[in-house]
Formats: C-alpha cells, sequence, structure tokens
C-alpha cells in the first residue's frame, strides 16, 4: 500500500489491463504490479514490479510508450522513481533496498549473467540452497567455466549478499563456487591427457 500511494501521489496510475495479462497462470508464485507515468516532459513508461515473496520485490520489466524518448530520459525516469517512491516506501516498511552488481574488477559474459539471474531467482537468499536451486546452481558454474568469467571474489560475496544471502552463507556461496569450477577444470584437463 506504501508503494502505491507513493506511486499515486508520484502521478503514476496502474496499469491493470497489463497486470492481467502478466499475472494469468493459475499457479505462478510471484506477481508484477506495473505503474504508468512519466507523462509531460519526462519519459512516458510503464515500470513493473515483480513480488517475489512476501518481504521481497525486484525490478521487472518496462515499456516506453513514446518512442521519440532517448535512453537518458528513460534512465531519469526510472532513477526518479527510485528515489522517490521506492526508496521511501521500502524505508517506512523498514526494508532495504539493494541494487546487486558486479564490478569494476569482475568480468562476466552474456549467457553467465542469464544464469546467475536464473540462479538467485532459484535460491532466493536461502542457505542450505533448495533443491530446485541445485541444477541451476550447476549450470551457473559450467557456463561461467565455459565462458572464462574472471570473477573477483569480494566482488562477488558482495553480488551474493545484495542478493539476498546472509555474509556466511554469501561467502560459503563463492568458496562453493571456486572449488566447483576448480574441480571441473581438473576433469576438463585429466580428459585432455593421453591414456
Amino acid at each position: 500500500m506504501e508503494i502505491q500511494s507513493r506511486f499515486e501521489s508520484f502521478g503514476w496510475v496502474r496499469d491493470t489491463e497489463r497486470e492481467a495479462r502478466f499475472n494469468s497462470h493459475p499457479y505462478q508464485a510471484n506477481h508484477l504490479s506495473c505503474w504508468l507515468g512519466g507523462r509531460g516532459p519526462d519519459a512516458e513508461v510503464v515500470l513493473c514490479l515483480n513480488r517475489t515473496t512476501d518481504r521481497k520485490v525486484r525490478g521487472s520489466t518496462y515499456d516506453i510508450l513514446d518512442h521519440r524518448i532517448g535512453l537518458a530520459a528513460l534512465a531519469h525516469t526510472i532513477q526518479q522513481v527510485l528515489r522517490e517512491v521506492l526508496e521511501p516506501a521500502a524505508d517506512a516498511a523498514g526494508l532495504k533496498i539493494s541494487y546487486p552488481h558486479l564490478g569494476p574488477i569482475s568480468r562476466i559474459g552474456e549467457n553467465t549473467t542469464v544464469a546467475m539471474t536464473e540462479f538467485v531467482k532459484a535460491g532466493d537468499g536461502q542457505w542450505p540452497l533448495p533443491e530446485k536451486a541445485e541444477p541451476l546452481w550447476r549450470t551457473l558454474v559450467r557456463t561461467a567455466h565455459h565462458e572464462e568469467v574472471a570473477l573477483n571474489p569480494e566482488e562477488l560475496t558482495d553480488w551474493f549478499n545484495a542478493c539476498g544471502w546472509d555474509k556466511e552463507a554469501s561467502a560459503e556461496l563463492v568458496r562453493q563456487f571456486y572449488s566447483d569450477a576448480a574441480l571441473l577444470a581438473e576433469y576438463e584437463e585429466a580428459g585432455r591427457q593421453p591414456a
């Protein structure tokens, strides 16, 4: 309710038609809330939030309704919503906002980025990992290995932490990542050795 009242005071309205399309599957675990705003001199866009759990909301999709606007105007509108709607609403509810990102040292490929996103959705900050996250973990390690990513351990730890794992679980995930990647490299090397 806090987010809704802040969006409305910001001049944005619910896009219930889009929500109905996105939330039509009877068994979906999450729920999308979509808001239409940015009219006038700002970028006219639809922003959707993905409620993944009772206490976790993630940024989701957006749609530019006025295709004459540029990326700078879109970025300005999104930053304004973060600053004037989402951050105060989270603060009022006693929640923290995190911005998971790697960098500036780490370098990852596109497939690894997708694998990380899928793993985070399944893992949802749970430790030990839920059973449904295990195959996605293996996919993440395998994809990162094949793309030869360069992940700084401190940045990877911070990223896991920002994605919902506590500090101990984040450190264990990083340890497990490097251990699994090293094991995968050993298997590949052994397979290249003459018999």
